[in-house]
Formats: C-alpha cells, sequence, structure tokens
C-alpha cells in the first residue's frame, strides 16, 4: 500500500455533510466508531438536501404498519424495474430495501427528526406495475424548531426559495396549519422541509459531538490494495491526510 504520514487519524470519515453523510455519520458513530469526522467544502451544512423538498423515498418503511398499507419486496423490484427496463443492479436493489427502512428506524430512534408517512402521495408513476397509486412510500418530516441549534442554525444551507418554509411539505399540501400556530412556530424558528430534515440530523450530530471540518474539500482517495484508508482533502489551498481506521 501507500507509504502515507496522516495528519488526521480517525475511525470514519465521512465527505459530505447533506443527508445521506449525516446519518452515515451518525450510524458509524453509534455503532462504535469512537472518532468519527465530517469534510464539508463549503462553510455550510446540509449541501442540496438542506435546499429541498427534504422527502424520502423508502418503500416498506415501518410506517406502512401503521397506516395498514400493504407492499412488498416483489412489488418494489416490479415497479422499479418497469422504470427501468433491465437496469436494476441487484445487490444496489437488495441493498436499498433493506437499509432503507433500518435507516427510517434509525432515524425515529436515534435523532430528532420526525418522519410522517405522506398519506395520499401517490409513486412518481402511478398507473405502473408495483405502484402505490394512493401512496406510502414518500416520508416527509416535520417542521423542526432551529432554536435548538443555537448558533448552529445559521451553519444551514439556506433553502433555493430564500426564506424558509415554517411547515412541511404534507402540511402545506392539506393546510393543516393555521395562522396563530404559523406565529408559534416563527417565534422558535421552525423550519420545514430540507431544512428540517438537515436540522434535526445536524442536532443528533452536534450531541454526539462529532466535528465537521468546514472548507475542506476531498481531493482524492487514499487505497491500500482494494481497501480505502483514507483520504487527502484540501484546506486553504493545504494537503491534509485523513486517515479513516475502520472506512
Amino acid at each position: 500500500g501507500e507509504q502515507v504520514q496522516w495528519d488526521v487519524e480517525a475511525d470514519v470519515v465521512v465527505l459530505g455533510s447533506g443527508g445521506a453523510a449525516l446519518i452515515a455519520a451518525l450510524s458509524a458513530h453509534h455503532h462504535g466508531a469512537a472518532d468519527v469526522v465530517i469534510l464539508e467544502k463549503s462553510g455550510m451544512v446540509g449541501g442540496t438536501t438542506a435546499m429541498s423538498g427534504g422527502m424520502l423515498w423508502i418503500p416498506l418503511n415501518h410506517h406502512q404498519d401503521e397506516h395498514g398499507i400493504d407492499d412488498s419486496f416483489e412489488e418494489v423490484v416490479n415497479y422499479l424495474d418497469a422504470m427501468a427496463p433491465e437496469r436494476l443492479d441487484p445487490d444496489c436493489v437488495s441493498g436499498f430495501l433493506e437499509g432503507g427502512p433500518e435507516m427510517v428506524r434509525f432515524i425515529a430512534d436515534h435523532t430528532p427528526v420526525r418522519l410522517r408517512l405522506f398519506t395520499g402521495f401517490p409513486d412518481y408513476q402511478p398507473n405502473l406495475i408495483g405502484a402505490k397509486a394512493h401512496g406510502g412510500r414518500s416520508l416527509d418530516p416535520e417542521a423542526y424548531p432551529f432554536e435548538e441549534l443555537g448558533a448552529w442554525a445559521s451553519r444551514v444551507n439556506p433553502p433555493k426559495t430564500g426564506l424558509p418554509k415554517l411547515t412541511s411539505r404534507m402540511e402545506d399540501y392539506y393546510g393543516e396549519v393555521g395562522d396563530e400556530q404559523l406565529e408559534e412556530r416563527r417565534a422558535h424558528d421552525y423550519r420545514g422541509q430540507g431544512q428540517a430534515l438537515i436540522g434535526g440530523l445536524l442536532k443528533a450530530v452536534v450531541d454526539r459531538n462529532i466535528p465537521i471540518h468546514f472548507e475542506t474539500r476531498g481531493r482524492h482517495l487514499v487505497r491500500d490494495g482494494e481497501r480505502i484508508v483514507g483520504v487527502v482533502a484540501e484546506q486553504n489551498g493545504r494537503s491534509i491526510r485523513y486517515r479513516a481506521r475502520k472506512g
């Protein structure tokens, strides 16, 4: 393998700070990685997730049972295959369908993020085989009070619309939130959609004291045979070599 003089050593190094990255960092820490470090190329947390509507499409999630929605591995595979004929990677699909529901449960159990099943929200191609025309696979984050983040609130990437929404997508659609409640939310800096998803995940990251190294861009991965053992990153024009002991 490459002989590298490491500048920083950690059990797990995570590149980026969008939704997937923050969940990866939290999961690694929860499952025994003592040292986890997040590298973010910008000065803000959240990537494009923070700018998005924040909804997740995760079939077979545990909320389906609560709503009495029948779904199966076979139905989802049929739907995905109809969407992209002859293009599915079986390992990827299996990983997604097994890991997705585990991730939803992990978010519920170990972060302040609250996902609701978006009732009535159909799959994008509701007429295809295996589709859920009346919803069940789409999850919507509830609005999150950014006052809980303290100074970290100003570190979250702003939404594309400029001002954050005070409501979730589902609340918007069904008109669930009245003026009085909106005022209450405004007072506590509630933010919905992608902001809510990142805000809640960031709170969990901060509570676990997982460091985020800002203005640090991953440049290339360091290999030892087939194994990735680290990453060379750039920060303020200089190279920093991060060792990842466990990944």
